[in-house]
């Protein structure tokens, strides 16, 4: 099943998003711990496209589209470049120093170690993030997830 959604980059839609995708996580057969590792990686992901790639003007649109497997979900997030924000940083993030905290990096380092795949692909003019999290791998963070990244650059 797919679900798709299209949010301009305000906190309220990105916050009423996110806590709707968790709803659906749990009803699709997700425990709870894992949707809400889920709910937290889109979260952290949307306010990254808020606010580093759109400087958080609020009439940009991203499109979310959830895949809803059988034992996974996948969310393909897809939005135009705008500044030069290089969504790769997900799939790089490192442990941040507690000095650097509270903005930076600790959320990209959630995202890369809380997802079970992340993909980053360019077309043009756009960005399409792939985060995807199995429904019996909650709290598993000791493996690196599969990482890839695609660019026609």
């Amino acid at each position: 099943m797919t679900i798709a959604l299209e949010i301009t980059t305000t906190q309220q839609q990105v916050r009423l998003t996110c806590v709707a995708v968790r709803a659906m996580c749990e009803q699709a057969g997700m425990d709870s711990c894992a949707a809400y590792q889920f709910e937290l990686c889109l979260d952290e992901t949307l306010i990254n496209i808020a606010e580093h790639n759109f400087g958080w003007e609020p009439n940009h649109l991203v499109r979310i589209e959830l895949d809803f497997e059988k034992a996974h979900v996948t969310a393909h997030i897809d939005y135009r470049r705008y500044k030069d924000w290089p969504a790769e940083s997900l799939l790089e993030a490192t442990l941040p120093r507690a000095a650097d905290l509270p903005e930076r990096g600790f959320g990209n380092y959630l995202i890369k170690h809380l997802m079970d795949r992340i993909a980053v692909t360019h077309e043009g003019n756009r960005t399409r993030i792939h985060l995807e999290k199995w429904f019996d791998k909650a709290g598993s963070t000791t493996a690196d997830p599969v990482s890839t990244k695609q660019s026609d650059r």
